[in-house]
């Protein structure tokens, strides 16, 4: 039971993270284009995108204004595995006078900046995803991404309402759904959070619907 636990929600973020990450692609084939990258409204997130940064204990990003410490039970995702989930082809470059590969990430669509897991499965990732003016608010990106899982024909799930939430002293849209597949029931919380022209989106997907607070906790404002 606890390797097809751990199965079933590694599926179900991959499905979740392949949805999120072709809402661009999608718009963009109807005709959308990128946004220019204006400064928020709440002044959090300025100029351009800059990802945080992971240690064994933590993720920090100055540029969001917030900041992560292990959840009990959890340990972080190395750089190099983090680097296996994106499609990195069109963004690496070497750099001329070091010769080593490097990473535009102006030219990466979605960048998954931290994602941290138990033994049973349970995962939190943060991931910023590039949007277009057909999707330039976190209400739209809600509605775009359910009318993207709604189309998975493997599994079926229910969403609830988005709402305001706020974490680490910043407000997020927050949209809670329940996936099933199997037989089995996994619960996800998506935190929603449009910075310039990149839509910052959480991702909790757990086993037990009380350990998405126990993530939440963890989660504090950005700190040096």
């Amino acid at each position: 039971m606890k390797k097809l636990f751990s199965s079933i929600l590694c599926l179900v973020l991959v499905l979740a993270l392949s949805s999120c990450s072709g809402l661009l692609e999608r718009f963009e084939s109807i005709g959308g284009s990128l946004l220019d990258t204006s400064k928020t409204e709440n002044g959090v997130a300025q100029g351009e995108y800059t990802p945080g940064t992971v240690t064994d204990s933590d993720w920090k990003s100055a540029w969001i204004g917030l900041q992560y410490t292990l959840t009990d039970g959890f340990s972080m995702m190395s750089q190099e595995e983090l680097k296996e989930l994106m499609d990195l082809a069109t963004g690496i470059y070497k750099d001329p006078e070091t010769g080593k590969e490097m990473i535009d990430y102006a030219m990466v669509n979605a960048i998954y900046e931290m994602q941290a897991m138990d033994n049973m499965g349970n995962n939190i990732i943060v991931m910023a995803e590039k949007v277009n003016f057909l999707v330039n608010s976190e209400e739209k990106y809600c509605d775009a991404l359910k009318q993207q899982l709604g189309q998975q024909t493997n599994i079926s799930g229910t969403f609830e309402e988005p709402v305001s939430y706020t974490i680490g002293e910043i407000e997020f849209l927050r949209m809670d759904a329940t996936q099933s597949y199997s037989g089995v029931t996994v619960y996800q919380t998506y935190l929603i959070k449009k910075y310039d022209d990149r839509m910052v989106v959480i991702i909790i997907s757990v086993n037990d619907v009380s350990k998405i607070d126990t993530v939440l906790s963890s989660f504090a404002p950005y700190s040096e």
